[in-house]
């Protein structure tokens, strides 16, 4: 019983970040149609020419916030840091879930939140090329720079079932 409520309770949390990771990764193809949209005149840019400071400020902005998202996930998911999690974390357990089983469900739960963030700012990797986009009529940085969001995002997709294996490995240590 207590396997099954927590698999079910796992399953609707695996469903959500899905469609969470999908709703994110997405963004950066809505940008390359929008440059493809420039690139064709249907839409108007100032068409002003950007200085180097400008073009080489996105790239510093898009690499501040891909270093960022990298470095967040891999603090936040970090053995320690999940260790301090299954000290402090339990639910309201459940009907039928037992206590090692509820803090193991709030660790899962916890899972959403690095991930969240780490989605979040790969989703800003991309905008210093999209005001490049407006500002200049410049396609090339917006492309570069979604394709860096996307590479980011597929590095970050949600592996919950390898995550809560883990946890399940630490709690061992734990109770050793």
């Amino acid at each position: 019983m207590g396997d099954e409520t927590f698999e079910s309770f796992l399953k609707g949390t695996k469903r959500t970040q899905m469609i969470i990771w999908l709703a994110i990764t997405t963004e950066p193809f809505v940008y390359v149609v929008l440059s493809f949209l420039v690139s064709q005149g249907a839409v108007e840019c100032t068409g002003q020419t950007a200085g180097p400071y400008l073009k080489w400020g996105a790239y510093l902005f898009a690499c501040l916030f891909a270093v960022a998202s990298l470095l967040i996930s891999r603090f936040l998911l970090s053995d320690r840091q999940i260790k301090a999690r299954l000290q402090i974390g339990q639910l309201d357990s459940p009907e039928g879930l037992s206590e090692r089983d509820s803090r193991l469900l709030s660790v899962a739960y916890y899972y959403l939140t690095p991930m969240l963030l780490s989605w979040g700012l790969n989703s800003f990797v991309p905008i210093g090329g999209l005001i490049l986009l407006f500002a200049t009529g410049d396609c090339n940085t917006i492309l570069v720079l979604s394709a860096l969001a996307v590479v980011l995002n597929l590095l970050a997709y949600p592996q919950l079932d390898a995550f809560v294996e883990r946890v399940r490995s630490l709690q061992l240590e734990e109770e050793i």
